[in-house]
């Protein structure tokens, strides 16, 4: 075991840690934009810490970096301390989100920085794991960094490991704030059925479905209007299921933020009832509700609805978004067929 190793792996955490830091914070804003909020309320540390486990728990699964579960595991470590109260300053309330950030990446900092200013006697420290990360791994000490490599800074494993952090802390501030803007009047986020609900049908070669609408992958465009008074039915051809899978997704991709739930099937057709994600407003007297902009459905989903991932550095997969993040005000989805 060699000390050199080891504080030469420590600094590299501490340059990942303050290099992730910029683009991190940045994205605080970019998803209170998209979600038409503000950061002017801190969500303690306990929550906070969540947004660090998420980061570093991209880190831990990225393939081909063989020290990446160390990294993981550290830095998820030291930030379990904070939530064990040995950090009495990130206990006190703080205005924003954004305030709190600052603080802890600078302590975590700090603790690297004692430890390698007396690293012998450091050499024992027994870190706790957080559960978050589900590692089968529960502890790990200082001495164990010196059987990784950590990628230095510039690398490029060093950016690809700063870009997932940036993801991770992206996504989970999604999860946390999604579902708060369902209790706000402005800018709330529901599920929304249609009362006249599009259907899609798959046809197989020599079927004969009537009152079907042709659809061709040209010049689609849907409004909130059209979505809130008409019903229709598509008709999406494929000689296979996967064609039907991926022409049907190129669709749902123009047709907003929608996820599709199979209600039936038989050898000739699949139907589908189509659930929208969209943003409501009260103003005074007046309500009601708009689809968002593409941009935020691009930015939000990974997937196209068929199982096709369209965008894989968007936040989520429709399913796990509609069904698990927490968002409760509107329609309840059925189990899909």
């Amino acid at each position: 075991m060699s000390s050199d190793k080891i504080k030469e792996n420590l600094k590299n955490l501490m340059d990942l840690n303050d290099d992730a830091y910029p683009p991190a914070n940045s994205e605080i804003g970019i998803v209170y934009g998209y979600l038409n909020g503000n950061d002017n309320t801190d969500n303690g540390p306990s929550l906070f810490s969540n947004l660090l486990f998420s980061a570093v728990g991209l880190i831990g699964n990225i393939e081909g970096i063989p020290a990446a579960p160390a990294i993981a595991w550290f830095l998820s470590a030291i930030v379990n301390t904070f939530n064990e109260k040995s950090n009495p300053e990130l206990y006190n309330p703080f205005p924003q989100i954004a305030a709190r950030y600052v603080v802890t990446y600078m302590d975590i900092d700090t603790t690297i920085t004692t430890i390698m200013n007396d690293l012998e006697n450091h050499l024992d420290d027994v870190y706790t794991i957080p559960d978050f990360l589900k590692s089968d791994k529960k502890t790990i000490t200082v001495r164990e960094l010196g059987d990784y490599d950590i990628p230095p800074r510039y690398s490029d494993n060093f950016n690809i490991c700063k870009d997932k952090f940036v993801i991770g802390f992206r996504n989970e501030m999604v999860k946390q704030q999604l579902p708060k803007f369902n209790s706000y009047g402005i800018g709330c986020i529901h599920i929304k059925k249609m009362h006249a609900y599009w259907v899609y049908v798959m046809t197989v070669p020599g079927s004969n479905v009537d009152n079907i609408y042709e659809w061709s992958n040209d010049n689609l465009e849907i409004d909130n209007n059209e979505i809130q008074i008409q019903a229709h039915s598509v008709r999406v051809n494929g000689d296979t299921f996967q064609d039907f899978d991926k022409i049907a997704g190129i669709f749902c991709e123009k047709v907003g933020g929608a996820l599709i739930v199979p209600i039936s099937k038989t050898d000739s057709k699949i139907e589908y009832h189509k659930y929208y994600l969209f943003t409501g407003y009260s103003e005074g007297e007046h309500s009601g509700w708009n689809l968002s902009s593409n941009d935020f459905y691009e930015w939000l989903f990974q997937d196209d609805g068929f199982g096709n991932i369209t965008r894989p550095d968007a936040v989520g997969m429709r399913d796990d978004i509609f069904r698990n993040w927490g968002i409760i005000n509107g329609t309840s989805i059925p189990s899909s067929t």
